[in-house]
């Protein structure tokens, strides 16, 4: 009976208007990249007017800790973004999702970072954005379907290669 279970097929519906197929335990590539490509748009694809709502978006698919800390830390830079009507946007440069054990994703993205400010541009440098995905299972009232969590990002700046002055 078990077994028959684990073949059974379900479908997810997280933030998207897409259905996915999933087996027991295991949800497809295309879902993930998918579901990746989506926290990022959230994270680094912001203006002074969306910046709260796609913040609070995106920290509605992270563990609560991981929430609370990236509230606290996000705090000064939506200030700023919105006093000093900043437009920040990502170019994804190179994307890898690495899938392990027990439903946990690994992902790390060099993303190429331009703000503007007054539609002025600013700057540009490239990050690296990194995140680790663990797909939970619905669970209580609040939380009917399956999706990807988030249990930790960081963002850091490239550093120049050696030599390079």
């Amino acid at each position: 009976y078990a077994q028959m279970l684990r073949n059974k097929e379900y479908i997810l519906a997280p933030g998207s208007f897409d259905f996915t197929p999933v087996r027991t335990g295991k949800v497809s590539n295309e879902y993930v990249q998918r579901t990746v490509d989506e926290y990022l748009v959230l994270l680094g694809n912001v203006t002074p007017d969306a910046i709260e709502d796609q913040y609070g978006n995106l920290r509605t698919y992270m563990s609560s800790d991981l929430s609370a800390r990236f509230a606290a830390e996000s705090l000064n830079w939506v200030s700023k973004v919105e006093k000093e009507s900043i437009t920040e946007t990502i170019q994804v440069l190179q994307k890898e999702v690495e899938s392990g054990q027990d439903n946990k994703y690994r992902v790390r993205a060099q993303v190429k970072r331009s703000i503007f400010a007054n539609n002025d541009f600013l700057n540009s440098e490239e990050e690296i954005i990194e995140m680790r995905l663990k797909l939970v299972l619905p669970s209580g009232l609040e939380k009917k379907n399956w999706y990807l969590q988030i249990e930790s990002l960081s963002r850091n700046k490239v550093k120049a290669k050696e030599g390079a002055r």
